[in-house]
């Protein structure tokens, strides 16, 4: 898997994300842009597997993710700290956005590796649906008698 880096000015990028899957199956990274192929139903919880490859020690470093337009969503691992050539891998459970004007909905996953001291270590972008689910139950309002007689 590829990705391109953002580095923030005058940081150096202490290593790179090299796989990231998407409920069991691989971001393809072949063509314009990364995309995963695979439909995943609103307000579902889904699995991402993302590997990273460390290139310089890093103390403190985090894994985040989150759906574009979901920012207040993201989930984060737990602080780690990464050595110059390891490989580290970390699971995360996005939650898909729950509320869709159409049927389905292309949205990016994205993901950032950074250490507290805010140097970035890489991030990486992907696109996927996000489908409604076909019948879905909402109880809109309950009228019942407000006194009981027994």
């Amino acid at each position: 898997v590829s990705s391109s880096f953002a580095v923030a000015t005058g940081d150096t990028p202490f290593g790179q994300i090299s796989d990231v899957e998407v409920n069991g199956v691989d971001v393809l990274t072949w063509g314009e842009e990364p995309s995963v192929d695979v439909s995943n139903l609103a307000g579902k919880t889904v699995p991402v597997f993302i590997r990273f490859d460390a290139w310089g020690d890093a103390k403190d470093v985090v894994v985040r993710a989150w759906i574009s337009g979901e920012r207040e969503a993201t989930v984060e691992s737990e602080v780690f700290d990464v050595i110059a050539g390891k490989t580290y891998s970390r699971f995360l459970f996005v939650e898909m956005p729950a509320k869709l004007d159409q049927l389905d909905e292309t949205r990016r996953l994205e993901i950032e590796v950074e250490s507290d001291d805010g140097q970035l270590g890489d991030d990486f972008s992907v696109a996927l649906t996000v489908q409604r689910e076909s019948h879905q139950l909402e109880i809109l309002s309950i009228q019942m008698p407000s006194e009981v007689k027994a």
